[in-house]
């Protein structure tokens, strides 16, 4: 498996991130937002931030106990010399009576308040400021400094307001299962979100799903930069553990002969309906590596086979005067093969009826078997009945976005 950096400026590196989310999630790097801000910002104003911040838990115990010590003490200093010589000037002035107790509990209730202005997260539901609270502790277990100056500062967009970072992670948290258009409701949402990056700017968030967005709503516009100006960063696969029930084991594929193997496998068996996804094409790999053959006599038995791959990756020269997607579609018809064309297409999966679901970052009908070229990628294969509705949302989705 491998992960690599990006660079900020000069010869300083990035921390190394890994996406715990599955296969379908990317890093994205812009070096800055200067050449965005243009398209992005032309007619936005820029918004005025207060920083968001984590608290302690009040103890209310506590704090009503410093409140009833300080206000003895200021009896006592205000008793004079002639009230000090009665018998009882001390049980007097630590006498705390019912109306103090009340007055007390009245500021014991606006610090509570104040504390929860101050937190920037006043405007949330109670769910969403538990979510960001989560996330606050989830950080600092893996000893990532969330408080003081040097610290990372966590919050939604509404909230994270303040003074510009070196740096900002943005996580816009829609997939294929719960899309969303919360950033597009409002030009001022990613205008918060990207005006606030001085140096780097990192998306961690599922660029099939970008890509969807309606043409010129500020969604769009981030992703045709992200796609232009921006850098995919590799990382480390991990399986996905929604996609595992009961004692079903998941399998890793690593390395261009397991990959082929398995797809090789998966023609030659009973399967119905195949699709497989691959942002890169070459009519010679389809050749040589057996996997034009084995299609043809999965298509003679009657199963269903459909390609989907990027135009706009695909334009380089291939025999006959043809662009690699014009050659590899020819060939794919000449056996009864379905290819569909996906623009700005990230995610690499092989789906085999309804039960079986493979993904990872192997590029299935391109990639260099052997060579200087040839890379290290790993898949993982799911198996099972509830794979199901995972693989009918990945295909309608792609069928969705096709031209």
């Amino acid at each position: 498996m491998r992960l690599s950096h990006s660079r900020f400026s000069g010869n300083e590196k990035t921390p190394r991130f890994k996406c715990s989310a599955g296969h379908c999630f990317r890093i994205i790097v812009l070096k800055t937002t200067v050449e965005l801000r243009p398209q992005l910002l032309r007619s936005w104003k820029r918004i005025p931030f207060v920083e968001a911040r984590f608290f302690e838990p009040l103890n209310t115990i506590e704090v009503t106990r410093r409140f009833e010590e300080h206000l003895r003490k200021l009896r006592e200093a205000k008793l004079s010399p002639e009230e000090r010589e009665k018998e009882d000037w001390q049980r007097a002035a630590d006498t705390v009576t019912r109306k103090d107790h009340a007055r007390i509990r009245r500021r014991v209730d606006r610090l509570e308040q104040n504390r929860h202005r101050a937190s920037g997260f006043s405007h949330l539901k109670a769910d969403d400021r538990q979510q960001i609270e989560m996330l606050s502790s989830g950080v600092e277990l893996r000893r990532i400094t969330v408080s003081g100056r040097d610290g990372m500062t966590i919050g939604t967009v509404h909230a994270l307001q303040g003074a510009e970072r070196p740096v900002v992670i943005f996580s816009p948290v829609y997939s294929k299962h719960a899309d969303g258009g919360f950033i597009d409701a409002s030009p001022s949402m990613l205008n918060v979100t990207v005006s606030r990056a001085k140096d780097s700017f990192l998306v961690f968030g599922d660029m099939d799903v970008l890509a969807t967005a309606r043409s010129g709503s500020p969604r769009a516009l981030l992703s045709e930069f992200l796609a232009t100006k921006g850098k995919a960063l590799d990382f480390a696969m991990e399986p996905r553990e929604d996609l595992t029930r009961g004692e079903a084991r998941i399998e890793m594929l690593q390395q261009a002969a397991e990959h082929d193997a398995f797809l090789l496998d998966a023609l030659r068996g009973e399967g119905r309906r195949y699709v497989i996804v691959s942002p890169w094409v070459v009519a010679g790999t389809i050749e040589r590596t057996g996997l034009l053959d084995a299609m043809a006599t999965a298509r003679q038995r009657g199963a269903e086979i459909e390609v989907f791959a990027d135009p706009l990756l695909n334009t380089g020269p291939a025999a006959g005067g043809l662009s690699q997607i014009e050659a590899v579609k020819s060939r794919l018809s000449e056996i009864g093969v379905a290819m569909h064309r996906v623009p700005k297409l990230h995610s690499k999966i092989v789906t085999v009826d309804k039960d079986l679901l493979c993904a990872g970052s192997f590029n299935w009908l391109s990639a260099d078997r052997n060579g200087q070229y040839a890379r290290h990628e790993t898949s993982f294969v799911y198996r099972g009945p509830h794979l199901e509705e995972e693989i009918k949302i990945i295909r309608a989705g792609l069928l969705h976005r096709a031209e």
